[in-house]
């Protein structure tokens, strides 16, 4: 899974661990009721936003940054988005996690696009929604639901498996994808929001600038973490686009987050990831099992991962 820290949101230790337990206990119980809503994904999803709900919880923090009561809740909101028209079809996301904290200066958010699957075996469709979250890569996730467990998965991984479910596909615990992953930002992107009012998706292009569109979440599960002091901020959105826009405006990420690279990362293994990417990602290996859309959007992966590596190589040359 993510092993490399991403742009950071200051949350005491105290904190985290109150929240993780919180969602140890609250997915289990979902897991719990996996037979009373295994009638498809959407309900599953709303289980389980409905077990991580939680009002608000204090933790008095003695020994860090911003010492004092800090507060903590998790937000479930469903919002209606099936049918013909719905925007999953067109950005591969069933819903969103979000990490609000509300600080001293301005109130920060990082989000998570998910998937949701319910005892994912052998489907294309997912393959083609992951793909589709791949412009949200390093901010969103596939989740799938089993009688005994909730999974989570890169999408790196879901794309090399071309959609089949093996042992070589690696899986984490939701909880565990959540505590250590979100909590501590290895994924998700502080620039990826959804504004509940105007229900728009807003994010960061690799050109610096935000833009929106129209999304219709399904589900959206928000931590929000609140120290002794608050003031509120919203981002300044530069443009609105159309759904159909959306994969000429990739989230904006650094080469190294691109590469999955970790730190003291050498030439060899600057190619060794490109290599990697480029096998996942490669379109003349996926446009047998794709339509045309998919195989445009693979071919932009590529391109990236290739401009990525070459920028960084020559980077590093320059500072031996």
């Amino acid at each position: 899974m993510a092993t490399r820290r991403r742009e950071d949101l200051y949350i005491p230790e105290a904190v985290k661990a109150s929240i993780s337990r919180h969602l140890y206990l609250t997915t289990a119980r979902a897991v719990d009721g996996y037979l009373s809503a295994s009638e498809d994904e959407d309900v599953l999803t709303g289980s389980l936003g409905a077990s991580l709900r939680a009002n608000t919880q204090k933790v008095l923090v003695t020994q860090d940054e911003i010492n004092g009561t800090w507060t903590w809740s998790i937000g479930y909101y469903k919002f209606r988005g099936r049918g013909k028209n719905a925007t999953e079809k067109l950005t591969g996301a069933d819903g969103i996690f979000e990490l609000i904290v509300t600080g001293p200066a301005r109130s920060q958010k990082k989000s998570l696009l998910f998937q949701a699957k319910n005892n994912w075996t052998n489907d294309i469709h997912l393959l083609e929604q992951s793909i589709k979250l791949s412009n949200w890569r390093e901010a969103a996730f596939v989740l799938n639901y089993l009688p005994n467990q909730i999974e989570a998965y890169l999408l790196d991984d879901v794309v090399k498996s071309r959609g089949v479910k093996s042992e070589d596909v690696g899986s984490m615990p939701l909880a565990d994808f959540l505590s250590r992953n979100f909590l501590d930002c290895l994924v998700g992107d502080r620039n990826l929001s959804y504004d509940a009012i105007s229900r728009r998706l807003i994010w960061k292009t690799t050109k610096g600038k935000a833009i929106s569109t129209k999304f219709s979440v399904g589900h959206r599960i928000a931590i929000r973490v609140t120290p002794p002091t608050r003031k509120d901020h919203r981002p300044k959105v530069h443009a609105d686009i159309p759904n159909e826009e959306i994969h000429n405006h990739r989230m904006q990420s650094s080469n190294v987050e691109l590469l999955s690279l970790e730190d003291d990362f050498t030439e060899k293994d600057i190619q060794r990831a490109r290599k990697s990417l480029n096998a996942t990602y490669r379109p003349d290996k996926l446009k047998y099992l794709l339509e045309e859309p998919y195989v445009i959007i693979l071919t932009k992966r590529s391109q990236e991962f290739n401009v990525a590596s070459d920028e960084i190589s020559s980077s590093l040359r320059k500072n031996r």
